[in-house]
């Protein structure tokens, strides 16, 4: 084979391996991320399950900011729609003050930090090993 051929091979063959190993690695950080807010910190994604944030307020047509609520006349669908807006707003209301969400957000940078060092440390482990292996052949 000719040089070129030989340097084009080689070439190929780091590139190829790098794009392997970069999916490698990426891949199995997102796993463990996965596993990490699974069953180690299980808060650090209950934020992203909550679909229900804040009900949206009753639309009715005569409040506005300025309105005394004492002297407001409801037809029987706004009391209706109002009546469902505050039992909607207080089960919103008790599921959130259950949730202590500084907590939940630290647990969350916890499985980014935890995850991507421990990847990163498994890499720079196992490639520092095999490079002191090489270096003591020489």
């Amino acid at each position: 084979m000719s040089n070129s051929k030989i340097i084009i091979r080689n070439i190929y063959l780091y590139l190829a391996t790098f794009i392997g190993l970069m999916m490698i690695v990426i891949t199995a950080s997102i796993l463990l991320r996965l596993v990490l807010q699974t069953w180690i910190f299980p808060l650090a994604s209950e934020d992203l399950y909550q679909y229900d944030r804040i009900p949206t307020t009753p639309y009715i047509n005569c409040i506005n900011e300025n309105t005394n609520l004492e002297t407001v006349q409801l037809t029987s669908e706004e009391k209706e729609s109002l009546a469902v807006w505050q039992t909607d707003y207080k089960i919103w209301k008790e599921k959130n003050d259950k949730i202590d969400w500084k907590k939940a957000n630290l647990q969350k940078q916890a499985v980014n930090n935890f995850s991507v060092m421990f990847i990163g440390l498994i890499l720079f482990l196992s490639h520092g090993y095999v490079l002191r292996k090489d270096k003591k052949k020489e």
